[in-house]
Order: structure tokens, then sequence, then C-alpha cells
């Protein structure tokens, strides 16, 4: 988890700066499994990468964003890459300081660069990184006191250019380095690379210049160039046997450099001055290697961008060098992307960019000091913090409504057990009223029946069995009629009685008798709103149009009369 705090970002990809080509490499997976998923080429227009150097900004953007319009789908790339600088513009150093720490190391670094790099120290960019304390190619045994650190240095004008042509591109970069460790992280995965702790010299045979690179224990000890490369090769057949450079291609392939064969002896006589250069400087760096170690090179692997072009040229340099010499092994085709085909003599030419793209699973590797402005990688670690705590803020977030969502669910369970323990409680407790409400509205259903034997009062007969059958039916369930009755003390009242299950039912029925054409005035109590549930209520109503025929025959004297105002809005 802690990686995630790591300036590195893990979504970057490599971008190989060549004269005459831009190549671009995306892997995914972890170190010991890792595949391509996405590579891209795109030729350069002559001259707009001179040495490494780029000569026209504004051209070169617009070819990174051809690339990788190209190369990568529509919702588009990362913008984090790492890139490579030629090698003939760092200045690499194997310096010595006293045990101390990162930070004193940092100062003491400053005062040794000034003797140990080619340039004013203030037009520099310094990088340095600790070389391991065991297998160390440069350490003697009795130094163990001694840190030992591989130092880099690059000219600001040159890093500053190239970073403010990349980010106007839309690019982000995240790490410059010597594009020998590139390669050589790069060929590091490779079946044909030997065991940690041998010295090895590896040979780059590329199109206009050839690397030579002395490397040992993660560290390369000498990286150094030569002008004697494929195209003099071709220039120098072209020169004897007056052939097109196509012809060249087929020569070098279809015969190459065969002592046994008449055409073989004649292509290793017609080279002999470039292979004499070329010879001149392996034996060069051998020598360099062994007098600064005191090591020897174990033996020699070639690389190339077209391997194709070298055939047999493995055994002739063996035989003249007098060591192991054999070729890069290819790449699995199982790392290689389904939507790219593997074509045999082409996929070397992406040794390079693989490399940068497998800085971000494992920076060490081979040990290559990242060039880039001190300000830059500060910016790197804050955007790297920042995102990795919204990382945090969303995860967390996510298990809080994870969380949140549980409990509410929980909570419902809980809920809905304890409302169906509730409603068993109440139904076994409320049994018996129900029982009995049910009983009275059997009985006033049987009222209903008695309405045709309700006699004639004063002459005039009042149609009750219509009023009853109005309030059966605005009678709304959890409400029940107990009694209905005239009042004698104000003749043309009658008062209903009931009992209700909850306050809102009994307003339901109050509602339709309010709304009723049977009654004149409605009085009803406040007590009726006191209880909010399974209660007994009673309303006092004035029929419309009637009085009891007995009401004729009473006195006139003055009778105690019951209040009877409107409440019904109560």
């Amino acid at each position: 988890m802690f990686r995630l705090f790591k300036c590195q970002t893990n979504y970057s990809w490599g971008l190989h700066i060549a004269d005459h080509h831009l190549r671009c490499v995306e892997v995914d997976g972890d170190q010991n499994n890792w595949r391509i998923v996405r590579l891209g080429k795109i030729d350069l227009p002559e001259g707009l990468v001179q040495n490494g150097l780029i000569q026209n900004s504004q051209v070169f953007q617009e070819a990174v964003r051809a690339l990788c319009a190209k190369t990568f789908p529509a919702p588009g790339k990362s913008p984090y890459v790492l890139v490579n600088l030629a090698e003939e513009h760092v200045f690499s150093r194997v310096i010595q300081t006293p045990p101390l720490s990162r930070k004193e190391t940092d100062e003491a670094i400053k005062w040794e660069a000034e003797s140990n790099i080619p340039l004013p120290i203030e037009k520099v960019y310094l990088s340095w990184e600790p070389l391991p304390a065991k297998n160390n190619p440069l350490a003697p045994a009795e130094s163990v006191k001694k840190n030992y650190v591989l130092l880099s240095a690059v000219s600001k004008a040159i890093v500053d250019y190239l970073l403010k042509t990349l980010r106007e591109a839309g690019l982000k970069p995240v790490a410059v380095e010597a594009e020998s460790g590139s390669l050589m992280r790069g060929l590091h995965e490779t079946q044909s690379f030997p065991s940690a702790g041998i010295p090895i010299l590896i040979v780059n045979l590329r199109e206009y210049f050839t690397s030579i690179i002395a490397f040992d224990s993660q560290v390369v000890v000498l990286s150094t160039t030569s002008d004697n490369c494929s195209s003099k090769f071709d220039a120098a057949l072209m020169e004897s046997f007056k052939i097109k450079i196509e012809e060249c291609e087929k020569f070098r392939h279809q015969i190459g450099w065969n002592p046994n064969d008449e055409f073989g002896k004649k292509l290793i006589e017609a080279t002999a001055a470039e292979f004499a250069n070329l010879k001149k400087d392996v034996s060069g760096a051998l020598s360099f290697f062994e007098n600064k170690s005191g090591k020897k090179i174990e033996g020699v692997l070639l690389a190339g961008e077209k391997m194709s072009k070298w055939t047999l040229f493995d055994k002739f340099l063996e035989k003249e060098i007098g060591l192991p010499v054999k070729w890069q092994s290819g790449w699995n085709p199982k790392i290689w992307p389904a939507n790219c085909p593997y074509v045999t003599d082409e996929k070397e030419e992406y040794n390079i960019g693989i490399g940068l793209a497998l800085r971000k699973l494992d920076p060490k590797t081979v040990i290559s000091p990242n060039l880039l402005p001190p300000e830059a990688k500060e910016e790197l670690c804050y955007h790297a913090i920042g995102d990795t705590v919204k990382k945090v803020v969303l995860v967390l977030s996510a298990i809080l409504v994870i969380l949140w969502l549980a409990g509410g669910a929980l909570l419902w369970k809980f809920k809905s057990e304890e409302t169906a323990i509730t409603r068993n409680l109440e139904g076994s407790v409320d049994s018996k009223k129900l029982y009995d409400l049910g009983k009275m509205n059997e009985q006033f259903k049987e009222m209903r029946t008695l309405n045709s034997k309700v006699e004639k009062s004063g002459g005039k007969e009042y149609r009750f069995s219509e009023m009853l059958a109005e309030l059966t039916k605005i009678t709304p369930p959890g409400v029940a009629l107990t009694d209905f009755e005239t009042n004698l003390v104000q003749p043309g009242w009658v008062k209903i009685t009931g009992v209700a299950r909850s306050r809102d039912n009994f307003l339901a029925f109050k509602k339709g008798v309010d709304q009723s054409q049977f009654y004149e005035k409605i009085d009803s109590p406040a007590a009726n709103y006191i209880s909010p549930q399974n209660f007994q209520f009673e309303l006092n109503v004035k029929l419309k149009n009637w009085t009891p025929g007995w009401a004729k025959d009473l006195k006139k004297s003055p009778v105690k009369q019951v209040d009877t105002n409107d409440n019904s809005d109560q």
C-alpha cells in the first residue's frame, strides 16, 4: 500500500527519442510478470533531432501528438512519460564518500562534482544513486568503510528545453535518464543476459552510431559511442561494389561475415577499415573497465536495431577479440501486444523503449539516476501524495457508504421484526375489542331492518332507512357504531356513538357525516379528539325537517337544553 506514496507514477510509459524515429512502449503487470500493452513508432523528418537534441520544438510536438494519436486509443493516454537522453550529453562517474546521511551526501556530492564533471556546477542538474554494498564493481575489498555512489550530470539547457517541449505537447515527464540505463534495463529482461555479478560488455549496433557499454552488478560502469555503425558498413559496400543500399542489406543478410565464402571474404575485405575502427573502440572499453575495476569482462553481448544485417558478425568478432560473443536473444512473443505483429527483424528497435517503460516497475534493476530537475521531482511527489490522499478518501468514503447501507439494512431488519412483534402483541391485546366491534357492527346492521317499523310521528313519516344506509356506507374501516338514539330533551336531535381504532379513522367518519344531506347541525364534543387510538366517541346531530309527534304535546315550559354549538371543526 505504501507504494502509492512513491513519486513514480504507475501509469507512465516509455518515450524513446532517436535521431530518426520516435518510439513509445507501455507495459503492464509487475517486475516478474509483465507484458507490453501498447507500442508505436513514427519516423521523424531529417534533421529534426540531431545527436539526441531537438532542433524544432513545434515540429517535434506535432510528431509526438501524431505518435500518441496513432498508438493510444480514444479515451486517451496517460500524460506521464519516461524519456531518454542521448549518451553523449550525460556525464556519469562513480565516486566515493565517507559514510554520510543522504542529506550530507547531497552536500558532499556538490563538491565532488566540481572535480569530476567537465561543466560548471551551476549549469548542470546533478543526480546520484547509492551503489550496492556487495559486489560493488569499483570498490576494493579493503574500502568497506567507504560509500560509493553513481553520479550523473547533464546540462540544464538541454533538459529544460526537452521538458518545455514535452510539456507543451501535453506530456508530463516523470523520469529522464541516460540511454545506456534504459538499454541495459531492457536487455536485462532477455534470456541471453548473464546472471548478476558477471561483468559484460554490450555492443549496440545501431544505424547511425554504435553504443559500447560496460555493465557490472546493476551499474553502467562505462558508456561510450562509436561512429563505426551500420550505415558506415553500408557505405563501404556501396563504394566497393557499386551497388544500392537495398542490395547492401541483402548482401549482409544473405552472405555476411563468412570467411569460408568467396563473397563473404569480399565483404570482410570491403569493410575492413570500419571493422578495425570498431574493434579498436571495443578493445579500448575492455581495457578501461579492467584498469578501473581490476576485473575482466567475461563476454560480449551484441544488440542491434536490425540484427538481420549482421549475419555471422558475432562469430567474426569473437575470433578477433578472443572473448565469447553472442547476440541478444529474441523477445518472448507472449509479452508482445496482440494488435502489433511480432516482426523478428524489427523488435530489437524497441529495446530502449521497453527499458524506459520497465523503470516504473522496478527502477533498481539497473541503477540509473533520474535527471529531472529537483523542483520537478518535488512537484511529482506532491502530485503523487495528493492523488494518494484522494484515493484514500474515496476508499474510506466507499467503506462508510457500505457500512451505512449494511447498518441501514440491519436496522430495517430489526425494525421489521420489532414491528411484527408489536403487531402480534397489539393483536393479542385488542383481539377482544375487535371481536366486540364486529358484534356491534352486526347489531347496527340489524337496526336497519327495523327502520320499516318506525311509527308515524305527528302524521309525518321520516325515512330513517336511507339515513342508516348512508351511515353504513360512510363508516370507514377502523370505526364501529354502537348506538343510535333520539334525544328526549331536544326533539329532532339524534346521538350516534361508536368506537374508533385511531383518531384518523374517526376524522374520516366525521368528514362523511359533515358532508351528509340528512343533518342540519353536528355537535362533536372535545373528548372525541383527546385519545390517539382505541377510544369511544359520540356525535349529536340535528336531523333536517323532522320533529317527532310527541314533541308537540310537550308543555311549553322551559326545558333544560344541551349545548349544541357546532364543534365540527375541532
